[in-house]
């Protein structure tokens, strides 16, 4: 085999192995410091634009502060709900699944709220694929 062949060989299955593991892992957004009020008052990420037409979102919740357990869901651009709410405690991972789809290119954005009603203002932290 020639020389410049077994190269671009090599240099095919190293771009695979190296890009592969990285499209896998998906594009997360993180969320820092996020405030959740008292009496459950809700608090919003920033609105993306789905990738994908898969009908969830990817949650990774890190870090909470002030509170044991904390309810995320899936919304619109606009704040509509799109997932039911799923409880959360500190270092969950769950997939928050749409109640409806939404195709790609769809705005969407995350929901928080502090679970426990009458705790002081919490904090949440983590990171999201919006998929």
């Amino acid at each position: 085999m020639k020389k410049g062949l077994k190269q671009a060989i090599f240099a095919g299955a190293l771009a695979v192995g190296v890009l592969v593991p990285t499209i896998s892992e998906g594009a997360y957004r993180s969320y820092v410091g996020y405030v959740l009020p008292s009496q459950s008052g809700n608090n919003y990420t920033s609105t993306y634009e789905k990738e994908t037409g898969e009908d969830y979102i990817h949650n990774k919740l890190e870090n909470l502060e002030g509170t044991s357990v904390a309810n995320f869901w899936a919304v619109t651009g606009t704040h509509s709900q799109l997932s039911d709410k799923y409880l959360f405690r500190e270092t969950n991972i769950k997939d928050l699944t749409f109640n409806e789809g939404r195709s790609k290119g769809a705005k969407v954005a995350m929901a928080m709220e502090n679970e426990e009603y009458w705790s002081t203002r919490a904090y949440a932290a983590g990171q999201v694929d919006f998929k």
